[in-house]
């Protein structure tokens, strides 16, 4: 498949079948992944894929702890009100929030982020807890790495500040080691073709707005 075909071809699947995908396809799709580059070739980032019994009670523990009025999500990477972000910003997530409306109601995906968008397999980007900045921008290499050789084989994904949102209980759940801490999350699936949440667009903004030459 062209890069630039699956680049265009993925998008943020919200509402996964219950397809797992196997191991070995897995394990491909990390494989092509680890071409990212990285800082000085340091390759600091660890993958941790979750599924059966061990993603079904990390599913069961989120979708508590969601409803849990004494605890407070606390990802490694903070979040940022919305308030607090640029105007251009600002307008692009105000758009996407009334294009999602429109497809699911104001009451959003508490369902699809209750049960991890039912993803059947997830996984777990980790860097070490004293890491680099820079490393943090390596990671994202990889993650899109991931997704489009997923892509690549016809798996779907989903990217979520959703499946980090609780890392103390992931660390314990994955047997992570103490030295690291879980940064980002993948979906791994098939897309639910009968969940609307799925025809969900996200546009982009047009490439004038974004490039700037400077000759």
């Amino acid at each position: 498949m062209e890069t630039k075909k699956a680049i265009f071809g993925r998008h943020a699947v919200r509402h996964f079948k219950d397809e797992p995908i196997s191991d070995d396809d897995i394990k491909d799709i990390i494989h092509t992944a680890q071409q990212a580059p990285s800082w000085i070739d340091a390759q600091e980032a660890r993958v941790y894929a979750a599924s059966g019994d061990t993603l079904a009670k990390i599913r069961k523990e989120h979708a508590q702890l969601n409803h849990d009025v004494n605890v407070n999500g606390n990802a490694v990477i903070p979040l940022l009100p919305v308030s607090k972000w640029d105007q251009t910003s600002q307008d692009n997530m105000s758009g996407f929030q009334k294009v999602q409306h429109k497809h699911i109601g104001p009451n959003g995906h508490g369902d699809e982020s209750d049960n991890l968008f039912y993803a059947p397999n997830v996984v777990y980007l980790t860097l070490p807890k004293h890491h680099s900045e820079w490393s943090v921008f390596d990671l994202g290499l990889l993650a899109q790495n991931i997704m489009v050789a997923a892509y690549d084989k016809g798996i779907d994904s989903m990217p979520a500040f959703e499946f980090v949102k609780y890392p103390k209980h992931l660390g314990k759940n994955l047997n992570i080691k103490d030295n690291e801490e879980v940064v980002m999350g993948l979906g791994l699936g098939y897309e639910d073709p009968n969940a609307d949440i799925n025809n969900v667009d996200s546009p982009r903004m047009d490439v004038n707005d974004i490039l700037h030459f400077k000759k």
